[in-house]
């Protein structure tokens, strides 16, 4: 089983972003300030942090805090497809 499209909408800086990929090594390349760790970070808090997470928490605060739209967002969304 693999990763094959990873979809932000939002997340981060991203108001929509969708990435495909293929089976196998799959590289992430691109410029300093590009998106790539946002787009590492959503597939971590996608398939390790439990979607009721609470404002109080660690994880709330170290990871999803900072990827929350701006201006004044709420809500963080990333949708994985897996094959």
């Amino acid at each position: 089983m693999y990763i094959r499209k990873v979809q932000l909408a939002p997340f981060g800086r991203f108001a929509r972003l969708a990435c495909e990929f293929k089976p196998g090594l799959n590289v992430v390349l691109g410029a300093n300030e590009a998106g790539k760790t946002t787009l590492i970070n959503a597939i971590h808090a996608a398939l390790f942090i439990p979607p009721g997470v609470r404002r109080n928490s660690r994880d709330w605060k170290e990871i999803i805090s900072r990827y929350l739209p701006h201006p004044g967002g709420d809500t963080a969304r990333v949708i994985l497809e897996l094959a």
